[in-house]
This record gives C-alpha cells, structure tokens and sequence, in this order.
C-alpha cells in the first residue's frame, strides 16, 4: 500500500490556478478565471498569437463566473458590497 499524504487545509480552500476555460465562438480566443492580486479575474490568450492578457482587474471581489456575448465581447459577474447580489 502507498504512504498516505497529507493534505493542508489551505489546499482545500485555495484557489484554482485556471478553471472555467472557454473558446471564443468564432475560434480565436481562450479565456478562463485566474488569480490576480489574490482575487479571480478574467483572462484571455488570443490562439493566433499565443499573447495572453488580463481583462478584468477586479481586487476587492472575485469574478463569479463568465461568458462569450459575442467573438469579441464577454459578460462576466461578480458580487457587490459582499451581499452576493
């Protein structure tokens, strides 16, 4: 049997190095959720290029969640003021 490892409790509550991945429509763009000055935020790689960008900035509040509106147009949301509206 293989020796057991310990897990920290902060691996549990860390977040994630890149999660909710997304191709644009039209096939040029990458974009997931990625830690930024400790808070999630929205990032691109434009596929051509292999140039990755930062989108949004967010440092008080994490980006929730996010989506393509468009090829070039994306709609994310994140809470205001801590009352997850």
């Amino acid at each position: 049997m293989a020796p057991s490892r310990r897990i920290s409790i902060e691996d549990f509550f860390r977040k994630p190095e890149r999660s909710d991945v997304r191709i644009s429509p039209d096939g040029t763009h990458l974009g997931w959720l990625a830690p930024w000055e400790r808070r999630l935020n929205v990032h691109l790689r434009d596929l051509r290029t292999g140039q990755e960008r930062r989108v949004t900035h967010a440092t008080a509040r994490d980006a929730l969640g996010w989506l393509w509106a468009g090829d070039d147009r994306l709609v994310y949301a994140q809470d205001s003021g801590g009352d997850e509206n």
